[in-house]
């Protein structure tokens, strides 16, 4: 199910579990699956109480400290969770994927010491690996500003970029495109549409973004509204399995596209409805990337005390933003010159580089 996500495969993959659990009922890797399963379903609780009974079968085994410490994560418990995985770590120290979890979390907190041995163990392990490079970028952009680090590290992590898997709608990763657009355009503009296969909306979105971060509207433009296209025209055709229909998937594309073609109110609509679809209660991960999508479109239509209501809240939380990074991404160029803006980059930006 993590490589085709239907509800087909979902229910395949519950009546996998099941038959699991039925042939060895205290067989760990099911309980594990089964947390899996109830997680794809969004049942938090039956999630949770999965793990709760891996862990009495398994009190120390480092893949029940990891997904504990993931799921008390997206509960908003995000000391609890690098607690979870530092014990995952005493068992299993050289575990790329876990350091990466325990990092992600540190950069959350705003803990970027930590964050920065997390991933410096990683490489040690990992020289080559794409995806420290980005974590890595995303620290250094976060915590000293220092572009010339930032840069090197990203550079690894474009060479090694493939267009299908990341996330473009994960607020961080767009606001290191803006910052270090070199490397970023250089990487996606290499790409055609033949390269996403059928994926022509993820296509669009980063040939959009690659175009507007360095101010090339007209292109921009174009591809911004090829994509609108694309997702209303599935819209109307409201296929059951189009993952379009639901606004948890298409509301960062749309929202996007709709700004960067001055369509305000639809931009605004969109981009609320998927804050209010997952409030921070829900997900203490994705919710936040989701106000700073809301807080990018409040920029980008001319509504600035709109976009700094949004980063005082994103501040004021465990989330991938920081006062440092503010100060560096253009898309809050429009709001320089706010003296609200200015004081909440007074107000999180300490001197010794926590924010």
């Amino acid at each position: 199910w993590n490589i085709d996500r239907t509800d087909d495969h979902l229910a395949k993959a519950g009546l996998a579990v099941e038959r699991a659990l039925e042939l060895q009922p205290d067989l760990l890797e099911a309980h594990l699956a089964l947390y899996n399963y109830r997680f794809a379903q969004r049942d938090r609780p039956g999630a949770m109480e999965a793990l709760v009974r891996a862990r009495a079968l398994a009190p120390n085994d480092a893949r029940v400290h990891r997904w504990l410490g993931l799921a008390v994560r997206r509960a908003g418990q995000f000391r609890e969770s690098a607690e979870h995985l530092d014990r995952a770590l005493e068992v299993s120290p050289r575990w790329r994927s876990l350091l990466v979890n325990a990092a992600t979390t540190a950069l959350y907190l705003r803990k970027y010491p930590a964050a920065q041995s997390y991933l410096k163990r990683g490489f040690e392990i990992s020289p080559h690996s794409g995806g420290l490079g980005e974590w890595t970028a995303l620290l250094h952009v976060s915590w000293d500003g220092d572009l010339e680090k930032a840069w090197q590290w990203y550079s690894l992590y474009c060479q090694s970029l493939n267009p299908r898997v990341p996330n473009p709608t994960a607020s961080h990763w767009r606001a290191l495109a803006r910052i270090l657009h070199g490397h970023y355009q250089e990487a996606v503009r290499q790409h055609t549409l033949a390269t996403f296969g059928p994926d022509t909306v993820r296509y669009f979105y980063l040939k959009a973004l690659s175009y507007h971060v360095t101010h090339e509207l007209e292109m921009a433009l174009a591809y911004a509204d090829s994509g609108r296209v694309v997702i209303e025209e599935r819209l109307v055709r409201a296929l059951d399995d189009d993952p379009f229909q639901d606004q948890r998937y298409r509301g960062g594309y749309l929202a996007y596209f709709y700004a960067l073609l001055g369509r305000a109110d639809d931009a605004i609509r969109e981009a609320e409805a998927g804050v209010q679809l997952l409030p921070d209660s829900l997900d203490a991960i994705e919710a936040p990337m989701r106000v700073s999508t809301l807080a990018e479109v409040y920029a980008m239509v001319s509504e600035h005390e709109a976009a700094i209501d949004q980063l005082e809240h994103l501040l004021s939380i465990p989330s991938l933003v920081s006062a440092r990074q503010l100060e560096l991404d253009p898309i809050w160029d429009p709001l320089r010159d706010h003296p609200r803006f200015q004081e909440l980059l007074k107000r999180y930006k300490s001197p010794e580089g926590s924010g």
